[in-house]
């Protein structure tokens, strides 16, 4: 089942198809030849979807990037704009998730190497994915990672939001709980307007756009995540990772126990990039600056050499160190 997608800019065109799987249906929108040799993937994080992903494709630092690569976005189950209630007794796993994406692909027509991109929650659904598909990923860009369970603080908050969000729709102690996931201290920074009217998009998105008992659902079942930081211990990465983190993030000190991890096992092909400033989501508080570091991540996978980088230059902040 396909057809054309709206899009947030003219350059940006796809067409969505929704893939039915034993776990629930997955809309997919795909921009580009879905039989290219190389696919780049995104998986949303939790209070997000397909749409978070669309924005930052289209910014004009991606265009030369976009144009010559095929991606793919994946909504999980009930996740979409305005969809309806779920009719399941419980949400996947992280792991069964990440099981099924290699049946969403080929049922996609996905047949090339993969490049995952991902955020959160969707990073650590294609951690794990890179960990059983083996050669079939190429390349991962997992920004605010967790491969840990929830600690005993987290467990609590996604437990209340999970709840509220059930039992009384989208209300402000869940707003605050996924603003604190996605900008983490940034979200009470009110010397930048622009940060604000994110925030403000944002909470709007949130109201209007999301189900809440669907999103209650995913939340549940990100809280309720199985380790996976001991499969790196036992089974290291073979492709390429960039790990991302912003300085001001909550997700920064899971993140920086997987850069450790990969240090450990000698994964010579892992970039480490703590972003200065940036709360929990680098896609919207410095678009720049992630553009440039995918640019210079790809391009070190052999792909899109031809792009130049001068137009990137202008949003280097922050810094980037190499994991040895």
């Amino acid at each position: 089942m396909s057809s054309p997608a709206a899009s947030p800019s003219k350059q940006y065109s796809e067409e969505r198809e929704v893939i039915e799987t034993g776990i629930g249906n997955f809309h997919c929108y795909v921009h580009g030849d879905k039989n290219a040799p190389h696919v780049i993937i995104t998986l949303h994080d939790i209070g997000q979807n397909h749409t978070h992903f669309q924005q930052f494709l289209a910014h004009p630092d991606m265009r030369n990037i976009l144009h010559r690569l095929c991606i793919a976005h994946i909504t999980l189950p009930g996740q979409e704009d305005n969809s309806d209630n779920l009719i399941v007794s419980k949400y996947p796993t992280m792991q069964k998730v990440s099981d099924t994406l290699g049946e969403v692909l080929e049922k996609l027509g996905v047949n090339g190497d993969v490049i995952g991109f991902g955020l959160g929650a969707g990073a650590n659904i294609l951690l794990r994915y890179a960990l059983q598909a083996g050669d079939k990923v190429m390349g991962l860009i997992l920004m605010e990672c967790t491969a840990q369970s929830a600690g005993f603080v987290e467990w609590g908050k996604d437990v209340a939001a999970a709840w509220n969000l059930s039992h009384k729709g989208m209300n402000p102690d869940t707003e605050n709980y996924l603003l604190w996931h996605k900008f983490g201290r940034n979200k009470d920074k009110n010397s930048c307007p622009e940060l604000q009217d994110t925030i403000k998009s944002y909470r709007e998105f949130l109201y209007n756009s999301m189900n809440p008992k669907n999103l209650a659902a995913y939340i549940e079942s990100y809280r309720k995540r199985s380790d996976v930081l001991h499969n790196l211990a036992k089974q290291p990465l073979n492709c390429s990772v960039l790990l991302i983190s912003g300085d001001h993030s909550p997700h920064l000190e899971d993140t920086l126990k997987i850069v450790k991890e990969m240090n450990a096992k000698n994964m010579k092909h892992t970039t480490f990039l703590k972003a200065e400033d940036i709360g929990g989501d680098i896609m919207d508080e410095n678009p720049e600056k992630l553009a440039e570091s995918c640019l210079y991540f790809l391009q070190g996978l052999g792909l899109v050499a031809s792009v130049r980088r001068n137009s990137l230059l202008k949003g280097r902040t922050g810094s980037i160190d190499q994991c040895m």
